[in-house]
């Protein structure tokens, strides 16, 4: 990990996106979850999951008692640093700006090959044909609306 982080900031970036916060479902979306959990029990045992996880659910859903990351997000900003997954674990890799960028922009030359001789508008007419040709109607209307 290169830059200059401190303190907690270290401590939160050190540890990875595992650990940051989760997602709170709301009561819709926990039962939605449990409701599609029954799918994988045996046909007669269906109401007997489903009224149980229903009891199962909090009538208050619990709010996170993880680590905002308001803060080491204004400490990164404030540090002109980028954070970058670095590896299959997890792990962060603390970056100056300028040197993201270069990297940035130097994996973008790598992985794509100019095209100086299309038009955007020439591309645009020929997909908008081929959704015509192939009743894409919905697709069409998307793309006509598209810069």
């Amino acid at each position: 990990m290169c830059g200059k982080v401190t303190g907690k900031v270290k401590q939160h970036v050190w540890q990875g996106p595992k650990f940051g916060p989760h997602p709170e479902l709301d009561k819709v979306e926990m039962l939605s979850l449990m409701r599609s959990c029954t799918s994988r029990v045996k046909e007669e045992d269906v109401t007997q999951c489903v009224s149980e996880g229903v009891d199962a659910l909090p009538a208050k859903p619990k709010h996170s008692a993880l680590v905002r990351t308001n803060k080491v997000v204004f400490a990164l900003k404030d540090a002109d640093l980028k954070l970058l997954c670095s590896d299959k674990e997890g792990g962060f890799a603390v970056l100056p700006s300028a040197f993201y960028s270069e990297k940035a922009k130097e994996a973008v030359l790598n992985n794509f090959k100019a095209a100086p001789d299309v038009k955007p508008q020439k591309v645009k007419k020929e997909v908008l044909r081929l959704c015509e040709e192939l009743a894409l109607r919905k697709f069409a209307r998307s793309v006509k609306k598209s810069r």
